[in-house]
């Protein structure tokens, strides 16, 4: 569950190929296992990654319409609650085999509330234990499997490695959405690294794409001299904007 720090793109076709393994020879064994990728980005912030995954499932032998069937949604559009019921609502009649996750942890514990049998895949998650996906590392039970991008264990890092980059470094903000409780812990634990080092953290908590406005003229205020961004649905579909909003600061 905790591999390590691998290109999740490239990984995620083979740690899928099992479940597929024994779909195939299970009761639906005339018909091609169907994978349904539900994805709380937007389309185009996750085309790589999508690509990336048919691409790996050929290099497998599997072969699309024939022998493995594909069905791609996208949520990114949508707030946390409207994506929510869809998600409830689709996979109540999509008839799935696999339910692969593109998004954080967040995204993926909606997904398995709203489906507690079809196997789930998760491509990425911060903290899977402490966000209620799994019991445990070594027994995780239920039906969720996947990849952590093990984003909790480096985030103090992170901080140590800006106070490298920039060793006047005494006023940070910190970009996050407070609705995602990975994030939260994040950011806790940057700001007790922050601590250490004496730097003084301003706490960015923006949970729909109208906060990025506010957020960075509270940074303007502050004058902070460095911002990270913890990473989510929200803040890498509106990667753009939080650049051009910085670079204005």
């Amino acid at each position: 569950m905790k591999p390590g720090m691998y290109k999740t793109q490239k990984v995620i076709p083979y740690v899928i190929c099992a479940t597929l393994i024994g779909l195939c020879v299970s009761a639906r064994a005339q018909q091609p296992p169907k994978i349904v990728i539900v994805s709380s980005y937007s389309g185009f912030a996750d085309k790589e990654r999508v690509d990336a995954f048919r691409t790996g499932l050929r290099d497998l032998g599997y072969t699309e319409g024939t022998s493995v069937v594909i069905e791609y949604r996208p949520y990114g559009q949508l707030s946390r609650t409207e994506r929510k019921n869809k998600v409830i609502s689709d996979l109540a009649k999509l008839n799935a085999d696999v339910i692969v996750v593109s998004g954080g942890s967040n995204f993926a514990r909606d997904v398995k509330q709203a489906n507690a049998t079809i196997p789930i895949v998760m491509t990425t998650g911060s903290d899977p234990v402490s966000g209620s996906l799994i019991s445990g590392l070594a027994r995780p039970g239920g039906n969720v499997t996947g990849l952590t991008s093990v984003t909790l264990d480096l985030s103090g890092k992170r901080v140590e490695l800006l106070k490298e980059t920039v060793p006047r470094l005494s006023e940070m903000a910190i970009l996050y959405d407070g609705s995602n409780p990975a994030k939260v812990i994040e950011f806790n634990e940057m700001q007790s690294t922050a601590r250490e080092l004496q730097i003084e953290t301003q706490s960015l908590d923006v949970r729909t794409p109208n906060d990025f406005e506010n957020a960075f003229k509270a940074v303007a205020k502050k004058h902070s001299q460095a911002l990270l961004t913890l990473q989510n649905p929200l803040t890498v579909i509106h990667l753009k904007k939080i650049a051009d909003l910085a670079l204005k600061g």
